[in-house]
């Protein structure tokens, strides 16, 4: 961790909902991550994801259907070789498995002949939201094979079209609320302009399905503040239309932070 005040020490992955940890596992610098399955054509940290969920009730026949995913090459590493190897800091990198209730009520299996984010087909057991450290077109991918939705934030490298990735660098020509929407191995890729150029992946919205939301004015020393305060006006708070990507991803996204606390 060489941007940290103290050198060594190890990450948790962890998996939770409202505040509850499902399951979790870590990281060292010295032992890499534990006890990995790394799944074919994504990164070992893109693995964590599916191999945390497929620990989740009522997956492992869908896992096991989709077995040939994983290489199969674990690590040999062990967690009592890792709780022996590190100390002193911890680094968490988390995301949210939203509770099965909820990926019922809208979350479904995306279909890779249809662009427009919504499915032709089964409901998903769980729906997961991550943040950009994990989220690829690969992983979203390998996600939608074994039932699960996912969404999240995402970066310029993570397999989106490159005319999306490249809009990035345009932040000051697009107006606030401005989305672009497009399809990578049949996962829906957007740009969003709110108070930053915004990438996200999902497998179980419709690109162009919006909702009311109350949003507080940025400040005016905020990135990109001439932009994302115009459509507040005067007014502190205003109430704006939004993508529904970008409302769920806001509310089902933070239970790990809510476990932190």
């Amino acid at each position: 961790m060489p941007n940290k005040l103290i050198k060594q020490g190890y990450k948790i992955f962890a998996l939770a909902e409202r505040g509850y940890i499902w399951t979790f596992t870590r990281s060292s610098r010295f032992w890499g991550i534990v006890d990995l399955s790394r799944w074919r054509d994504i990164s070992p940290t893109s693995s964590t994801v599916p191999e945390m969920i497929r620990r989740l009730p009522g997956l492992s026949g869908v896992i096991s259907q989709a077995s040939s995913y994983a290489s199969g090459q674990s690590s040999d590493q062990t967690c009592a070789q890792t709780s022996g190897q590190t100390s002193g800091y911890i680094e968490s990198y988390t995301f949210l498995a939203s509770a099965t209730s909820h990926a019922a009520s809208h979350a479904t299996s995306q279909s890779s002949s249809q662009s427009s984010g919504q499915s032709s087909g089964q409901t998903t057991p769980y729906t997961v939201y991550m943040g950009s450290y994990f989220s690829t077109v690969g992983l979203f991918k390998a996600l939608r094979d074994i039932r699960c939705g996912a969404c999240g934030t995402t970066r310029k490298s993570s397999g989106i079209p490159s005319y999306l990735a490249e809009l990035k660098d345009h932040i000051k020509s697009i107006p606030w609320g401005k989305l672009y929407a497009s399809e990578a191995e049949g996962v829906l890729c957007l740009v969003w302009q709110d108070n930053n150029i915004t990438l996200l992946l999902s497998t179980i919205h419709w690109p162009y399905h919006y909702v009311k939301a109350e949003r507080k004015r940025p400040a005016a020393t905020s990135t990109n503040a001439a932009i994302a305060r115009a459509p507040f006006g005067n007014n502190f708070k205003e109430e704006l239309n939004i993508p529904k990507v970008i409302n769920d991803y806001n509310r089902y996204m933070d239970g790990a932070g809510i476990a932190n606390q």
